[in-house]
């Protein structure tokens, strides 16, 4: 039979390992977070200057040229494309959450 000394280090142990694995779990949740922040940010710029494009083009009564404009299609796909990316951190942020419940139950 274990000593009470000996109990007690293996539940030490035991819950450390478990904090352990919860701060880490937490950290993986924080950089995916700062990763959704610092994309979506990124897009609301890239929506800024296709206003500002879109604007001029306005200003300059050649609106209609907005689909047929390199500078402006770029802008569409870069955001098109960073909103992709956006989803794929919420999938795994959501993968991450459903992971964390499973271990908890």
């Amino acid at each position: 039979m274990k000593s009470f000394w000996e109990r007690v280090k293996d539940t030490l142990k035991q819950k450390a390992s478990s904090l352990g694995e919860k701060v880490n779990e937490y950290s993986q949740y924080s950089v995916l977070s700062v990763e959704k922040y610092n994309l979506t940010k990124q897009a609301e710029r890239l929506m800024t200057d296709l206003g500002g494009k879109a604007y001029t083009l306005f200003s300059e009564k050649r609106i209609d040229n907005l689909k047929d404009d390199e500078e402006a299609l770029n802008y569409m796909l870069k955001i098109r494309g960073i909103e992709n990316e956006i989803k794929q951190v919420e999938e795994r942020i959501k993968t991450l959450k459903s992971e964390s419940r499973r271990e908890t139950s």
